[in-house]
């Protein structure tokens, strides 16, 4: 059996072999798709003693989240900062988790001792996943240590317990090559330490008294935003109308504006300018008062109820192909009327 597939089965986890590559190196280098503080698996009992290379450990982490890609990113919003939220929420979400906070606190003073090295890389997705291990960097003819290469991300499941694929290798000509990768990687990305110690400080997991920051809410990307919104909006009224595919959403806040002036003042005049679908929000209005989506409108329950529209003959058509949804055989609602008046301006 190949003692060169690190996949997390029993015996074969990734972190124990990172621990033990760690105490034998005088340098190490990490490039990450993202860097969880809640899964950082290492303590300093894990570093070698009276190491003299400062920085020891130097990590290079990306932007695999679920969080938009850095085009994505609305302007003045950098990557960074979106990260840094990221991990806040990350962190508030900790109670009681002793062995976590322990990791965290000892994260922190391996960052302030500069042990750690930790930047972003922000020119575009860090995919990557490489734990290299030195043990010996200036050697010229054999191996300078051994590297990981796979799929495994720096979290305590992609360590431990996610099904993973990692292989190990030892060859100089592959040790060598990733080592001037990293390198190239590292100059390209920026610093992160003192922004990972304002989200330690910020989001309160080592302080023994409440927190003097208050909690940061989740992040919404605009579109989770948005849907977020037009749910409270719209209530159930939304399934219906995007059904039809009738209305855009302007002019359904057009729609729930106008329903609020008619259940106020018995009546409501839609004067938005030419071409934002005034027909659009009418006939909509028109559907709720058939179908007594509101109880202000109608005086008895079992009254029948009709419409009037009045019409220039001009735009009745448009009010039948609305009305028919472009020639369906039933209208969209029943209870309509016609009334033509003289057209004198062709209007």
């Amino acid at each position: 059996m190949s003692n060169k597939i690190i996949d997390n089965t029993k015996g074969r986890e990734l972190v124990n072999i990172i621990k033990q590559e760690l105490k034998k190196s005088k340098e190490a280098k990490f490039a990450v798709g993202y860097f969880f503080l809640s899964g950082f698996n290492l303590v300093k009992d894990d570093f070698p003693q009276n190491n003299q290379h400062i920085p020891f450990l130097k990590i290079v982490m990306g932007n695999e989240t679920t969080y938009p890609t850095k085009e994505e990113l609305v302007e003045g919003f950098r990557l960074r900062e979106l990260l840094k939220q990221k991990m806040l929420e990350e962190l508030q979400k900790i109670k009681d988790k002793e062995d976590v906070k322990k990791r965290i606190k000892e994260l922190k003073e391996l960052i302030a001792k500069k042990v750690i090295d930790v930047k972003l890389f922000d020119k575009s997705r860090l995919h990557a996943k490489l734990y290299l291990f030195l043990t010996r960097p200036e050697e010229k003819i054999e191996s300078p240590g051994l590297a990981i290469v796979g799929s495994s991300n720096f979290t305590a499941e992609g360590l431990t317990t996610n099904k993973e694929l990692n292989v190990l290798l030892t060859s100089r000509e592959d040790v060598v090559y990733l080592n001037d990768w990293f390198d190239k990687l590292w100059e390209e990305a920026i610093d992160f330490n003192g922004d990972l110690l304002k989200v330690i400080e910020w989001s309160g997991i080592l302080s023994k008294t409440k927190s003097k920051y208050p909690p940061i809410g989740a992040y919404l990307d605009p579109i989770t935003l948005f849907k977020y919104l037009v749910y409270q909006w719209f209530g159930d009224r939304i399934l219906k109308l995007t059904k039809k595919d009738l209305l855009l959403e302007f002019q359904m806040v057009g729609v729930l504006n106008a329903a609020e002036k008619i259940n106020k003042y018995d009546g409501v005049i839609i004067a938005d300018s030419v071409g934002l679908g005034k027909s659009f929000i009418a006939s909509a209005l028109i559907e709720e008062f058939l179908n007594r989506k509101h109880k202000n409108w109608i005086v008895k329950e079992k009254e029948e109820i009709g419409v009037l529209l009045i019409l220039p003959p001009s735009v009745i058509p448009q009010w039948e192909e609305l009305l028919f949804l472009g020639g369906a055989t039933k209208p969209f609602f029943d209870g309509y009327s016609f009334v033509k008046v003289k057209d004198t301006n062709n209007d």
